[in-house]
């Protein structure tokens, strides 16, 4: 609105007002309409900056109340510990690089039947804490993990060959290069997923 408009109106004020009281009343009502307009529009531009600075903080952060950022930390928990002894015995059944072995021979074929049942023990353990979290992880993470449950039992199968009859090869159940190389990336692949579960934990924003 220009000052031209504003001394039309205040024209035509006068004119029907009939007076210097109607025309106080008149430009009184007109100031105050013009100024809530102004308040209206400067809140309302202020109120939209900060639900924008909110959207944005939203998109970095993802809300959760502490109950359930408590039972998502005990999930990850779980598995870290269940996989992490899994690895380890993975680790020493088919190494990948140096490792003690026993002099003897009998004595190295006892410690690796141990390491093979103690394999076997964790595989089972890994596998049931993955599948009754299931539903309570992302899938991406869920795939990563039994990714790796998929390559240890791969290791656990190559020792389980010594026990199969029906193999008839004098080197049944002897990892091969790339068995030992396979282990190296089973554990690259488990400290990638901590690496990923640590940066989604830490993306958490628990209230109240």
């Amino acid at each position: 609105m220009t000052w031209n408009d504003i001394f039309k109106i205040a024209v035509i004020i006068i004119a029907s007002a009939g007076g210097i009281g109607g025309v106080i009343v008149a430009g009184v009502r007109f100031t105050s309409d013009i100024i809530a307009k102004n308040l209206v529009n400067k809140y309302q531009l202020k109120l939209n900056e900060k639900l924008e600075l909110y959207r944005n903080k939203l998109d970095r952060k993802n809300y959760v109340s502490k109950t359930k950022f408590n039972a998502e930390f005990q999930i990850y928990r779980d598995l870290s510990s269940a996989f992490f002894d899994l690895v380890a015995v993975v680790s020493n059944l088919i190494p990948d690089g140096y490792i003690m072995i026993p002099k003897g021979e009998k004595d190295a074929d006892e410690l690796e039947n141990e390491l093979y049942t103690e394999t076997t023990k964790c595989l089972e353990r890994a596998q049931d804490v993955l599948n009754k979290n299931a539903p309570f992880i992302p899938k991406g993470f869920f795939d990563a993990y039994d990714a790796i449950l998929h390559e240890c039992r791969i290791q656990r199968n190559v020792i389980r060959e010594k026990f199969n009859c029906s193999n008839l090869s004098p080197d049944k159940g002897k990892p091969e290069i790339e068995d030992y190389k396979r282990t190296g990336e089973i554990n690259q692949k488990l400290h990638e997923l901590n690496d990923m579960i640590r940066e989604y934990l830490a993306s958490l924003e628990v209230t109240e």
